[in-house]
């Protein structure tokens, strides 16, 4: 995808109040409008089979980027977007595909105006979400980067992927956490090839750096991270050199090792608490929890430094609990 941003849709920083804000998760449920291709809210495939109650399809053979390679007989695969279908524009959406097999929608089946060879424009409904299914798929093609345009969006999709009103809605910030962008709670990211990815059937289950740091471009806004708390110090490397070479000049990157470590019911607080007492940093789990946290964060803002060379253009950032 194009890491360039779209100068119209720039703020001077000066004009803004120093405030930032969490963004919600991509999610079929949510009413947000972040990408122009609503695909990419798509659930994970959901493995159904005739005659089988709902998600009894059987194990799914699918592609590293999580695309339906092939298929049992009588099995299909199936996702839904749009769950608050009656949030989302009216109109002509385009839904686009490649490889070689049958596509069709199931439930709150749309109309469909128009199709062709791997395209079909649809109106969904207004009163449920859409679902999409793969019926058939060739191991050889399979059926793959399947997009559902919304309207309007056709020409512009790959160049410009955000929704205006999207961008419009994030005007007056001057920083982005991308916290839930990143899937950080109970994250099982170890290494730079668990990353999510922009050809992966969809950013649902966390959304590609290319993506955050192209937002941010566009949005003239800083980002904030949250690495995982079980990344290892390639995946923080190749991390901080993607928004190294890729960020705006002037803009900075804040780093937060996961997010409210002290929280257990988190997968990252029972996580920090053994590497605590592994460290032999306290007798107890909540210090030793506190003390590793402290002491992993140290290590990323460390390979942070040595990517970017200084930390002008970092501000590294501790949480803990007060009460």
């Amino acid at each position: 995808i194009s890491l360039m941003p779209l100068p119209s849709q720039s703020v001077d920083a000066q004009q803004r109040a120093p405030i930032g804000t969490n963004l919600g998760g991509i999610a079929s449920w949510n009413s947000q409008w972040a990408f122009v291709d609503a695909f990419k809210m798509a659930r994970p495939w959901i493995s159904q089979a005739e005659g089988q109650g709902w998600g009894q399809g059987g194990e799914l053979d699918l592609t590293p980027n999580g695309w339906v390679r092939s298929l049992q007989p009588g099995q299909y695969a199936e996702t839904i977007m749009m769950d608050n279908a009656e949030y989302f524009p009216d109109g002509i959406y385009t839904v686009l595909w490649e490889g070689d097999g049958t596509v069709e929608f199931g439930i709150n089946k749309p109309e469909i105006v128009d199709q062709g060879n791997r395209w079909m424009r649809i109106r969904p409904q207004s009163d449920g979400g859409l679902y999409l299914r793969v019926m058939a798929t060739n191991p050889n093609d399979p059926v793959r980067n399947i997009r559902v345009i919304m309207p309007g969006f056709e020409s512009t999709y790959q160049t410009q992927p955000f929704h205006p009103a999207f961008l419009a809605s994030l005007q007056g910030f001057t920083t982005l956490r991308f916290m839930d962008w990143m899937e950080t709670n109970n994250s099982h990211v170890v290494t730079w090839d668990d990353r999510p990815k922009p050809g992966d059937q969809s950013q649902h289950s966390g959304v590609a750096l290319e993506y955050m740091i192209l937002l941010a471009n566009t949005r003239n806004i800083d980002p904030w991270f949250t690495m995982p708390h079980m990344a290892d110090d390639n995946y923080i490397r190749q991390f901080a050199r993607m928004v190294r070479d890729n960020l705006e000049p002037g803009r900075k990157a804040y780093i937060e090792y996961s997010n409210e470590t002290w929280n257990w019911q988190f997968d990252q607080a029972h996580y920090v608490a053994e590497q605590g007492l592994a460290m032999n940093l306290a007798e107890s789990g909540g210090r030793g929890g506190v003390f590793s946290h402290a002491h992993r964060a140290m290590e990323i803002f460390d390979i942070w430094e040595q990517e970017f060379g200084s930390r002008d253009r970092l501000v590294r950032v501790l949480a803990s609990q007060s009460a």
